[in-house]
């Protein structure tokens, strides 16, 4: 809110300062006119001076007045949709792919082959951007800029759908304040749009949660962790995801640590049948979806349950190295 109130009153200032500096410009014109036309009649009528003066402050100050929208009929606002689709189809045929949305992924499609070039997944989603430019409207002036972890994906928004845009709409706390700010800048700026609270639920929750519920047993270390995470993923759990996820698990009442991993009897509610039916890997986005529809238990802090060393340790012991 703070950060959103400075971008506010830097956003004013700058108007202000724009204003004057037109309005001496103006005056400047004005005041330079009258001296020449003073000249060539032979002396300086001091009132034609001032009635183009005071048409050159007229001038600036009807240029800064807010314009009242116009106003669109259903039917002219549907002409201009439809106008746009067929700019959307020409360009996706020249580019050669599209973005589609596939249930929680973004995906870049070949026209042709339907392969997918690049995609963003929402639950590895961590930030989402505005990026305007001074470009347009000759060339693409408003793109979203999706950050998962180290990967930037760029999508221009004229390229996205009403379904791709409910896609990013549906983020939770989606800004969409900043997104209509977005749509009105002509300037080059960088806008937030979206950030993942860090005390949400992410997938990595869901991995270390499945990785417990494999693991068969109620009380687990974290090298039997490791070991189940790594066999369904083929990757070593970092010191952050293991605490992030034992936060939040704990404070929803899914388990309990000390030392070792305890899993309380609430983890059977994440078993039902699509769970079971599941093959390994699947079976962590259902249980992503559990956690983000059941657990609602506020957690203030993420606690370091295990450090640095404790799963250097078990990455050691795990795999014998």
């Amino acid at each position: 809110m703070m950060k959103k109130g400075l971008a506010e009153k830097l956003d004013r200032k700058q108007a202000i300062r724009k204003f004057i500096i037109e309005l001496l410009t103006m005056l400047g014109i004005a005041f330079v006119i009258s001296i020449l036309v003073g000249l060539c009649c032979g002396k300086v009528n001091w009132i034609i001076s001032g009635i183009m003066v005071g048409f050159a402050v007229l001038l600036t100050c009807v240029s800064h007045l807010a314009s009242r929208p116009e106003k669109f009929s259903p039917q002219k606002l549907e002409k201009m949709s439809a106008l746009a689709e067929e700019e959307r189809l020409k360009l996706v045929k020249k580019l050669g792919w599209h973005w589609e949305a596939r249930d929680t992924a973004l995906c870049r499609t070949d026209n042709k082959t339907g392969e997918t070039l690049e995609s963003v997944d929402r639950r590895m989603l961590t930030e989402v951007w505005g990026i305007n430019t001074d470009q347009g409207p000759f060339v693409e002036d408003l793109w979203f800029l999706c950050i998962c972890g180290e990967q930037e994906i760029s999508v221009a928004s004229e390229l996205l759908t009403p379904k791709i845009q409910d896609w990013f709409f549906a983020l939770p706390g989606f800004d969409h304040n900043a997104f209509r700010g977005c749509m009105c800048c002509t300037d080059n700026r960088k806008t937030l749009l979206w950030r993942r609270s860090p005390l949400s639920f992410t997938w990595s929750d869901a991995w270390v949660l499945t990785s417990l519920l494999l693991s068969g047993e109620k009380t687990v270390t974290l090298v039997a962790l490791m070991a189940v995470a790594d066999g369904i993923n083929h990757a070593i759990l970092m010191t952050g995801e293991v605490n992030h996820a034992l936060s939040l698990l704990c404070a929803n009442g899914y388990l309990e640590v000390d030392g070792t991993i305890s899993l309380t009897d609430r983890v059977e509610a994440v078993k039902d049948k699509w769970y079971r039916k599941a093959r390994t890997f699947d079976k962590i986005g259902i249980v992503h979806q559990h956690l983000v529809q059941y657990a609602t238990a506020p957690c203030p802090e993420i606690k370091e349950y295990f450090t640095d060393d404790d799963m250097k340790n078990a990455y050691r012991e795990y795999t014998g190295k």
